[in-house]
């Protein structure tokens, strides 16, 4: 059995606004794209969204993919836990 990520693997269609103008929201990939070219292999990583939440990034218990959503209207960035779907193979 192993995590897959709906977003990453196009699973669903992306259609998310934006929580402070209401317009559409883009997906502008992983948030781990965007730390560097080791941080997938780090032990744990934390980094801090929206209302001091703190999503665990990677590590043997994590089973999140956090994505960046971005407003062209309004310019807010916004960070999505991606849920995983359990696929047996």
């Amino acid at each position: 059995m192993f995590h897959v990520c709906p977003l990453c693997n196009g699973l669903i269609s992306p259609d998310f606004h934006c929580p402070n103008c209401l317009n559409p929201s883009r997906d502008r990939g992983k948030r781990e794209d965007y730390v560097g070219p080791y941080a997938p292999y780090q032990e744990e990583v934390r980094i801090a969204a929206e209302g001091d939440a703190s999503y665990e990034l990677y590590g043997s218990n994590s089973d999140s993919c956090v994505h960046i959503l971005y407003c062209e209207h309004c310019h807010t960035m916004t960070y999505i836990d991606a849920l995983h779907l359990d696929i047996e193979s």
